[in-house]
């Protein structure tokens, strides 16, 4: 076969082709934009066989009122279980040392304040202070689970999940830090908390953001009646 035949082919094909995109275009051009619109939205995208769905940021920032109440109950209820492990079984009694005298036994006494306290009775507080953080935003975190109920609002979205990240990343850290070293794993957790604590205040920022910009309910501006 000639050069010249294959380039004649070659001229074929790809005249066949311009017209059968030039016909694809006219047919589509045809069809109302209000159809094009809806199978747009309905057909599922491929590519090279799978299956792309849509995310977008509204999948992280919309919590439904049942799944932030759910966390807040879940958290709480965590919280007393710490709260009745740093009582039972971190602390000691007057017969038996408890699990922070034991693993800090050896440790030097810690300056707090220009006070030197038993690293054991340090670590308990941090631990307890990691507990009362813990109730307290999960119970922001059900107050906020209340509002989202009465009228959505991403501001209330992402003040959850910042009390979220600020009870896993604040009080969790604590605890590790007590519990298993402050250098468990190679990480130093005194530094992570901070990350935690970052979070909560901006979760309460964007709370009171979020309770100003709510409308007053019809009505409630009215004189109480005595």
């Amino acid at each position: 076969m000639s050069w010249e035949l294959l380039r004649l082919q070659s001229l074929a094909h790809a005249s066949g082709f311009q017209i059968l995109c030039q016909r694809s275009f006219e047919t589509a051009s045809t069809v109302p934009a209000q159809t094009l619109k809806n199978l747009t939205q309905q057909a599922p995208a491929f590519t090279g066989g799978i299956r792309l769905t849509r995310f977008s940021s509204e999948t992280l920032s919309d919590m439904s009122a049942r799944t932030c109440l759910s966390l807040a109950a879940a958290l709480a209820f965590l919280a007393v279980v710490f709260g009745a492990f740093g009582a039972h079984g971190l602390s000691g009694s007057d017969s038996k040392s408890g699990y922070l005298e034991r693993r800090y036994s050896d440790m030097q006494p810690k300056n707090v304040s220009g006070m030197q306290l038993p690293p054991a009775y340090k670590y308990l507080q941090d631990f307890r202070t990691g507990v009362r953080y813990h109730m307290w935003h999960a119970l922001a975190l059900f107050g906020v689970g209340l509002l989202i109920q009465r009228r959505p609002s991403r501001l209330l979205s992402a003040a959850a999940w910042c009390f979220i990240g600020g009870i896993v990343f604040f009080s969790g850290a604590l605890y590790v830090l007590v519990i298993c070293g402050p250098k468990f794993g190679g990480i130093t957790w005194g530094m992570i908390a901070p990350i935690g604590g970052t979070l909560q205040l901006v979760g309460w920022a964007l709370l009171t953001v979020a309770v100003l910009r709510t409308p007053d309910a019809a009505g409630s501006s009215a004189t109480p009646t005595i």
